[in-house]
């Protein structure tokens, strides 16, 4: 808080909040994986417990190909291809986004009632592997 004060005393405007953005960016590249994963469900307003183990069951724990060189952290994919990310943040936003608008707000708040739509080919052992990371 002090930093931003005193480098943006006399911006105003689109002028400041760039500032604070950059501020914000500056911030969150000290953090792990696990605690941008788990600011972005604070935003949200989601438990992290879930989306952290699926992201370690997607990724090999953080050390898949879609994670390492897509910015993907949630095993996201069309048609079995992995999307692929500018950002580490962009690929969270995306996965917790996707985790807290099509599922917990549907009320899929399980392994076991997420994995029918998140892994419906292997349903049951994903929901068993994501209890288990948990």
């Amino acid at each position: 808080e002090e930093v931003i004060k005193e480098h943006s005393e006399g911006r105003k405007g689109p002028d400041l909040e760039l500032f604070k953005e950059y501020q914000e960016k500056m911030r969150l590249r000290n953090l792990t994986i696990e605690e941008r994963i788990s600011l972005a469900c604070e935003k949200y307003g989601i438990s992290d417990e879930i989306p952290l183990a699926i992201a370690k069951l997607e990724t090999g724990h953080f050390t898949s190909n879609a994670y390492l060189n897509y910015n993907n952290p949630g095993g996201m994919s069309i048609n079995e291809v992995p999307i692929k990310y500018d950002t580490i943040d962009d690929g969270v936003e995306a996965f917790i986004s996707n985790l807290a608008e099509n599922y917990f707000a549907n009320g899929l708040t399980t392994p076991e009632s997420i994995s029918k739509k998140y892994c419906p080919c292997n349903a049951e052992t994903w929901a068993n592997l994501v209890t288990q990371l948990m």
